[in-house]
Parts: C-alpha cells; structure tokens; sequence
C-alpha cells in the first residue's frame, strides 16, 4: 500500500504548500483573500497602465494639432500678404489706366 503524503498527491499539495510557507496555519480564506487582493491589484495596475497610455495618445494628438493649427496660421498670413500685392498691384493699375485715359481725352 503506497503512504500518500503531502509531496506525493496531488490534491495535497496545498497542504503541503500552507505547511511549508505557514507553518499550517492557511486557511482556506485566507488563500482566496489573497488570490482577491491580487486580483484587485493587478487591475488597477492595468487600469492605470491604460490611463497613461490614453493621456500619451492624447498628448501625441495635441501635438499634432497645434502643428496643424500653426501650419494653418502660416498658409492664411501667406495669402492673406499675396492678397494685400494684389490689391496694391490693382490699385496701381487704376492709377496708371487713369493716366492713360486722361492722356487720351487731352490729344483728343
């Protein structure tokens, strides 16, 4: 008949764990504490892991849009002075056109 003991089956190898860490004294209900409180505590590692990859992402895309914003402020300033040699462009035609039709009425 073969002695089942603690380092032998299977089913007694938490036995055989609570002896040798606890000295026997592990309960049930504390192991399942235990195994709760690490659950716990890995999810709120997780959770804060994914918070802080979410405020990274977010960081990235402020960033990108403050270079949109900046390029965008660029692209108006520039048309906004190729308007302004426009207008002046024009307004200096006008005064030379002016001239011209007043040349024209006098030899006229």
């Amino acid at each position: 008949m073969e002695v089942i003991t603690s380092k032998t089956h299977p089913m007694a190898f938490r036995g055989y764990l609570s002896d040798q860490i606890f000295g026997g004294k592990m309960s049930t209900e504390l192991i399942i504490v235990i195994i709760v409180a690490v659950t716990v505590i890995i999810v709120v590692v997780l959770w804060q892991g994914m918070s802080v990859a979410k405020t990274e992402i977010g960081g990235k895309q402020t960033i990108q849009y403050e270079k949109l914003a900046e390029e965008a402020v660029a692209a108006e300033q520039k048309s906004a002075d190729a308007q302004q040699k426009t207008a002046e462009a024009l307004e200096d035609m006008r005064t030379r056109l002016a001239a011209i039709e007043k040349l024209l009425s006098d030899v006229q």
